[in-house]
């Protein structure tokens, strides 16, 4: 039986797995990033803050140990709403899918001279909202809350499935986890195993980070996971 590959890190995979088998597949897990907490602080002396939240590891990480559930939180993607609203948060706004949704959404219904803004992430991050803010003149500052290490391995079962060719569609949820699997697919020369396999992201800018050939590319019509299980 051919199975499905899923490589978010171990932090998040859990119900992305557990979903996917009540949908009656098979899935082999290989996290191509590691992710670990980070020591921070809340901003102190900027009035109201507002929390920015792009990923929902600054969700597990950060959001989840403030204590005041009426803060304001913007936040990108329908899955981190409703995981802040399931934690208890109850001023919390989806301002689209994408990061760059968030900075649109803040000039159109913000004045600068109000809310500050405090965006929770990893150290790696695709756009810097923090600057991009300031430079429109409203308060805001950055914490780290966890650190994304990749990957340089993957399971000694993922390989043997990769050998045999017995994995039908690999899910991505970022590109950077994307060039890291292919970059340690081409470091066991196992290339050619692709083209066997179904790539299925998330987004556009996934699929333009790719530098290998799929037997398919398959992109979710919007940035959320039940699109990408509808690929499937």
């Amino acid at each position: 039986m051919s199975s499905l590959l899923v490589t978010r890190p171990d932090s998040i995979a859990g119900a992305t797995v557990a979903k996917l088998n009540e949908l009656g597949h098979s899935v082999l897990h290989a996290p191509m990033l590691h992710i670990h907490h980070r020591t921070w602080f809340e901003p102190e002396g900027m009035g109201e803050i507002g929390y920015i939240i792009t990923s929902q590891n600054a969700i597990h990480y950060g959001l989840s140990k403030l204590s005041e559930k009426d803060s304001l939180v913007v936040v990108a993607g329908q899955k981190s709403e409703s995981m802040a609203s399931y934690m208890g948060f109850t001023n919390v706004i989806c301002a689209g899918e994408r990061s760059s949704d968030i900075l649109s959404y803040i000039r159109a219904h913000f004045k600068v001279d109000g809310v500050s803004w405090c965006h929770l992430a990893g150290s790696h991050r695709v756009a810097d909202l923090v600057s991009s803010l300031q430079a429109a003149g409203y308060r805001a500052v950055l914490r780290e809350v966890y650190g994304a290490e990749v990957e340089t391995v993957i399971p000694k079962a993922v390989q043997r499935a990769l050998v045999e060719g017995k994995i039908k569609a690999a899910l991505f949820y970022s590109a950077r986890t994307l060039t890291t699997f292919e970059a340690i697919v081409v470091e066991l020369e196992l290339e050619k195993s692709l083209n066997t396999i179904d790539l299925i992201a998330m987004s556009d800018r996934i699929v333009d980070e790719s530098k290998l050939t799929w037997r398919a590319v398959r992109v979710a019509s919007t940035a959320c996971e039940e699109e990408m299980f509808k690929l499937l």
